[in-house]
């Protein structure tokens, strides 16, 4: 099936009926939480996870309410966290128990405990059924299911970050590769002055070995295919985060440069952006389209993925604590860990368009939009993301994160008195459906010029049994 029929097939699998709106609020948030040991979205619920380090606590947040929606406590730090693809498993390690513990997301019973050796400093999810982790030994993959593991026999440095594409075949890890190993590499002799030099922060991309020879159980060794080029970065890492199509590995520090564009294969540099040493905390949407960076002010900063250009800011309430802050999977909602020991959900759009990143095939999907009584408004979608910069009457940074050669119009109208619309999506159950995606998006006009005046948030939805 050819791209342009399968985006029309993709549009045109919903049937659009109107119905009444609720009201929603950001809520009260989770508090008492000095330190978080990490957060993560779930991908297929307006969930988000949050680890409280010390106090032993992992959380769920509505990311559409800003409400907590359950805990559990485990007695012990618990520090990073990972989500299988469908949103059923929650990994949480516990480096005081030796373990990273398998909860049920939906319910947060627990389902097993893996023992690791190593606490990870970072853990991500690889399609179809393995977390890798980067500990002090080395990189590890584990089956939670199996309970095999293999050693993936790559050496990491401190304050490991991960990142892997979307097949799963490709992993970046961003570490300080210690001097000594610098040294070797350069075939230098150390001498008295380098004890007084730092560890270096780099990048290298590794190939991943497939999982047809995973051990069934127990342990192994698995050689990695590493990349013959590595990039020395400035500063501490903050994240490190891969573009839509895998083009494109965002690497964040808060050295000089601030953030580095690389290429994902050779890892050559492309483009640099200054923000300065203050950085603290870094995120990028669901799409790659905007990321939005922290300084420990109230007020977090945005800058498109295209030209990275500022755009506009948000206030967060306080002062954003190292690491604490998350774009939860709307691309709506920024998550934020302030200085008053809370995390919150924070707006990122004044018009907001509010659903569930999952669309299940044969089932009702709705989504909500929020915005100006009276303003006009377009819903545009298209099948992958781009950038669609319109000129705005106070000359506002405005564009769309949609993609022009594939762009379609769903439907337009005008927001009422209320300033809300719901509509809803009869998903048809097509096979050929599952899995695709699609991104929604409002185009809002003024009321009396019809000019551009606002977007909301990017809406990434995907198809799913």
């Amino acid at each position: 099936m050819g791209i342009g029929a399968r985006r029309l097939l993709v549009v045109g699998a919903i049937a659009i009926s109107a119905c009444d709106s609720n009201s929603h609020s950001t809520g009260s948030g989770i508090g008492n939480i000095a330190a978080v040991g990490d957060l993560v979205s779930d991908p297929t619920r307006e969930v988000v996870y949050v680890t409280d380090r010390d106090g032993g606590w992992v959380h769920a947040m509505s990311t559409r309410t800003g409400e907590p929606l359950r805990r559990a406590h485990f007695g012990s730090r618990l520090t990073q966290l990972a989500v299988d693809q469908n949103g059923d498993k929650l990994f949480v390690a516990a480096p005081d128990f030796g373990e990273v513990i398998q909860l049920d997301a939906e319910t947060f019973t627990t389902e097993r405990r893996l023992q690791v050796e190593e606490a990870p400093m970072d853990m991500v999810w690889r399609h179809p059924g393995t977390l890798v982790m980067a500990t002090a030994q080395g990189l590890v993959e584990v089956n939670p299911a199996s309970r095999g593991r293999r050693s993936l026999q790559a050496d990491v440095g401190e304050n490991s970050l991960l990142a892997i594409n979307e097949d799963g075949g490709a992993l970046f890890v961003m570490d300080r590769e210690p001097i000594a190993f610098a040294l070797a590499a350069e075939n230098t002799p150390p001498s008295s002055s380098d004890s007084n030099r730092s560890s270096v922060l780099r990048v290298r991309r590794f190939g991943l070995p497939t999982t047809d020879d995973f051990p069934a159980h127990g342990s192994a060794a698995a050689d990695l295919e590493a990349s013959t080029s590595v990039v020395q970065l400035q500063g501490e890492g903050l994240g490190i985060h891969l573009s839509y199509d895998n083009s494109r590995v965002i690497a964040s520090t808060n050295g000089q440069e601030g953030i580095y564009v690389l290429d994902a294969l050779s890892l050559a540099t492309d483009d640099t952006v200054s923000l300065g040493p203050d950085l603290n905390a870094v995120a990028v949407n669901t799409i790659s389209t905007r990321m939005f960076t922290a300084t420990q002010e109230e007020v977090v900063d945005s800058l498109n993925l295209a030209s990275f250009d500022p755009g506009g800011g948000v206030l967060s309430g306080g002062a954003v604590q190292d690491q604490g802050l998350l774009v939860a999977a709307d691309s709506l909602s920024l998550v934020v860990h302030t200085d008053d020991k809370r995390v919150e959900t924070r707006r990122a759009f004044r018009t907001q368009l509010l659903g569930a990143p999952v669309a299940r095939l044969g089932t009702r999907y709705e989504i909500e939009a929020v915005g100006t009584p009276g303003d006009r408004f377009i819903m545009l979608a298209s099948t992958t993301p781009g950038f669609i910069f319109l000129k705005s009457p106070n000359q506002e940074e405005l564009f769309l994160d949609l993609d022009l050669r594939n762009l379609l119009i769903v439907f337009a109208g005008t927001f009422d008195q209320t300033g809300r619309i719901r509509q809803g999506w009869n998903v048809d159950p097509f096979p050929i459906l599952d899995g695709e995606t699609i991104i929604a998006q409002f185009l809002v006009r003024d009321g009396i010029t019809g000019k551009p005046k606002d977007v909301s948030n990017p809406l990434l939805i995907r198809f799913r049994w």
